[in-house]
């Protein structure tokens, strides 16, 4: 459905084209790091740097399965808690970074019912990790840093929760309001689809 890479991304006044041909596109855009030959990756200031999808159907998850899988480094959130991805807050799916701790929270909602899940400390700041987010509507979420699951602290009945459809923009790195989260990713890929354990850890190498 979409597909950000840095390796070999060009861009033109500011826009940096999806791999799958959405339309999708970075405002403000990112510094791009050269590293090694044929590889780079976006340098997001916390500032005035985030990437917006427009709506449109393919990344609207409606009642179905999905999986987000991000690739880079993120650093502590500056204060309070920041939404590192979201399309929508009632009814919708979002990311929240909580400040200091690396604690990170995923919520799916229909605008009545809401499901979360908690992780405490799961990555380390500046590091590069494959972080990956599998919502199974059937059973719950599975969370995985370079391809091993995480443990987790969940929150009301996943079965409980209907179409989280909204007709908002899919936002990365870019709180509602003031600062948006800073960090290096190289990568985001989101499916229509929850992933299988086995294609995840195919998908986490480096």
């Amino acid at each position: 459905l979409v597909s950000f890479t840095s390796s070999g991304a060009t861009f033109s006044a500011g826009v940096a084209a999806d791999l799958d041909f959405n339309g999708n596109h970075i405002l403000d855009s990112p510094d791009l790091n050269n590293m090694q030959a044929g590889e780079a990756v976006w340098s997001f200031d916390g500032d005035d740097d985030f990437i917006e999808i427009p709506h449109n159907a393919n990344i609207d998850m409606g009642s179905g399965d999905f999986t987000f899988i991000y690739k880079g480094t993120l650093k502590n959130a500056a204060g309070g808690t920041d939404r590192f991805l979201r399309k929508g807050t009632g009814a919708g799916f979002q990311i929240q970074v909580a400040n200091i701790s690396s604690n990170v929270t995923f919520v799916i909602g229909d605008g009545v019912d809401e499901y979360l899940d908690a992780y405490t400390s799961l990555y380390t700041a500046d590091k590069e990790m494959t972080l990956t987010w599998v919502c199974d509507k059937d059973v719950g979420f599975f969370v995985y840093i370079n391809g091993v699951l995480q443990s987790e602290t969940p929150t009301g009945t996943i079965t409980d929760v209907g179409d989280i459809s909204n007709a908002l923009s899919l936002f990365l790195m870019k709180q509602s309001t003031g600062s948006n989260i800073s960090g290096q990713p190289s990568s985001f890929k989101l499916y229509n689809r929850a992933l299988s354990a086995a294609e995840v850890l195919n998908l986490s190498a480096p």
